[in-house]
């Protein structure tokens, strides 16, 4: 015997049909968010990293480096652009010298609070979309 539809029925099915097309749309909308999984992957790691200091903190140049991140670059790149910073900045005066030229193809810049016996220091250094941050106290 055929499934007759009674007219108070019709609403529902059209109810039901427009939802089983809302959830195809949203099934489409995952689909394609899983295919760009890989891209997002890529922006993860386009954003900035914590690097690990533990245990280097003296060896990198100044009297220790309490900060290190890396965006668009690898750690260990970023902690040669710290040593060879420091190398920069203390060539003339110093411990209290200046670094003004680029460094390792990268831009930075330094800003300084002081006291009597140190300053403390964050240098943010940049070359295209890639920044390596680190910060430093000074004894002077």
């Amino acid at each position: 015997m055929p499934l007759m539809l009674t007219l108070h029925a019709r609403p529902q099915v059209a109810f039901l049909a427009r939802l089983f097309a809302l959830l195809l749309l949203a099934a489409a909308v995952v689909a394609i968010a899983l295919a760009a999984a890989p891209g997002a992957q890529a922006a993860a790691a386009a954003s900035a990293t914590n690097c690990a200091v533990k245990g280097k903190e003296q060896k990198l140049g100044p009297t220790y480096v309490t900060k290190v991140t890396a965006k668009g670059t690898t750690c260990p790149s970023a902690l040669k652009l710290v040593t060879a910073f420091y190398k920069c900045r203390t060539a003339k005066n110093g411990p209290a010298g200046r670094c003004t030229k680029k460094v390792s193809g990268y831009a930075c810049r330094e800003t300084r609070t002081s006291s009597p016996t140190q300053f403390d220091a964050k240098v943010t250094c940049t070359s295209g979309k890639k920044v390596v941050a680190h910060n430093y106290p000074q004894n002077t």
